[in-house]
């Protein structure tokens, strides 16, 4: 430009397969570097811009506005890296033929060194997100290794919620999890008051969060979700669901950093890492609280099955004229089979045989309880029948109306082989 006097220059890249980048400028607003335009279709030889303005090539227009005169391509290797824009020359003498082969010449120079400082660029964009990859591998193995270490659900969160945090830069985020096939708000960092929090509990809200499958960039400004916007405007930008086998079972919400920077899309990629492998932390503890709770129940089934065959006799009374036995199998590990034989006196001896609707846990506590009232009432002169409706009002006013119990019972008088019984719905034994 010195050489031959001209006013003003440009040098525009290539930024993709398609937009010009200006990458410096002399004579022109500073303001304009970094700026993108797409020339269509773009030249391969030396041109005069009124030439182009004239043949309407799109995106001419910046050129002519900012008075450039000639554009030459900058080629290397028959690809064409960018282009270089000069303005008038302080003569105010046109371009002569010699003049544009010597700029031609200084390009064609000037390509070599730019296609190899591109490649250098390139290399080095490589190796920094190489290093990037492998920094955040260190650091996702470092956070697995605490988040691995316990199976409190509470303290996984909690982890979570500080990496995110120290990793992104952020001063407040928020963490859902399903429970119960329900998404809850289960944490909350940077928030001052729980009014705030109010408008994250909407049940609509959390519905669609549950549907999430892939990041969301809250880009200011743009079309997101109405339900969205009250992340927005509270200062979040990401929205990363956390799923399991594809489904999402958790979602964080990111807020603004403290640096300005906007999230990019390795940002999302090491997020979304980082809330699945807590995910699955989560899941674990679950399936551990359950096998827990699990192991809970079955030792205490154990102990009310030991406890129920405790209430049942354990042999039966021998006697010489008579053979009485009984056994009981139940198909689960309680239930409502109920069989007694015991003694009144030396003369009397009450039999009893009965069954409670349903199985399980209820209708053990139901045998249970008529066990305890037959033994408290039952005694050598009593009344069957009597003693078959006090059982009967106690059980009615104690249970539900689709509970009940079918029982037989009755006392064998060894002296006069009699037998006096009362069939409350049994089959006949």
């Amino acid at each position: 430009m010195g050489k031959m006097m001209i006013t003003r220059g440009i040098v525009f890249l290539f930024s993709d397969e398609a937009h010009l980048r200006v990458e410096t400028l002399k004579g022109l607003p500073k303001d304009l570097l970094g700026e993108s335009i797409v020339l269509s279709p773009m030249i391969a030889e030396p041109s005069f811009v009124d030439q182009l303005v004239k043949a309407k090539v799109s995106g001419i227009e910046f050129f002519s506005q900012h008075l450039m005169v000639l554009l030459l391509p900058i080629r290397s290797s028959d690809k064409t890296l960018g282009l270089i824009g000069y303005g008038k020359k302080i003569s105010g003498k046109h371009y002569i033929k010699s003049e544009i082969e010597y700029l031609k010449s200084l390009s064609n120079i000037a390509a070599t060194s730019i296609e190899n400082g591109l490649m250098v660029m390139r290399l080095q964009e490589v190796n920094r997100r190489l290093d990037k990859k492998i920094q955040e591998l260190n650091t996702l193995f470092d956070i697995g290794k605490e988040l691995n270490s316990t199976l409190d659900r509470e303290k996984i969160i909690n982890l979570l919620s500080y990496a995110v945090m120290g990793e992104m830069l952020i001063n407040h985020c928020l963490i859902f999890v399903q429970d119960n096939g329900k998404m809850r708000l289960a944490m909350s960092k940077g928030h001052k008051s729980n009014a705030e929090l109010t408008q994250f509990e909407d049940k609509v809200l959390l519905t669609l969060l549950a549907e999430i499958s892939e990041p969301i960039h809250l880009i200011p400004g743009g079309h997101i979700e109405p339900l969205f916007t009250h992340f927005q405007q509270a200062g979040y930008r990401v929205i990363v669901p956390m799923r399991i086998q594809n489904q999402t079972k958790g979602v964080l919400a990111i807020g603004e950093r403290i640096t300005k920077l906007e999230f990019q899309d390795y940002d999302l990629e090491f997020l979304s890492t980082l809330g699945n492998e807590a995910m699955i932390c989560l899941e674990n503890a679950r399936l551990f609280e359950e096998t827990l709770e699990k192991q809970r129940l079955e030792e205490e089934l154990a102990l009310a099955r030991e406890i129920q065959q405790n209430l049942l006799p354990r042999e039966c009374i021998k006697l010489e004229r008579y053979d009485i036995d009984a056994i009981n199998v139940s198909s689960l590990q309680v239930s409502g089979d109920y069989f007694d034989c015991f003694q009144l006196n030396s003369d009397r001896i009450c039999l009893a045989i009965a069954d409670v609707s349903g199985k399980g846990m209820g209708a053990s506590l139901l045998m249970a309880n008529l066990q305890a009232v037959l033994h408290a009432l039952i005694e050598p002169n009593a009344i069957l029948t009597e003693i078959a409706g006090k059982i009967n009002n106690l059980i009615h006013r104690n249970t539900n109306y689709d509970k009940f119990i079918t029982f037989f019972f009755g006392i064998l008088e060894l002296k006069k082989n009699t037998f006096t019984y009362v069939n409350a719905g049994h089959n006949p034994p």
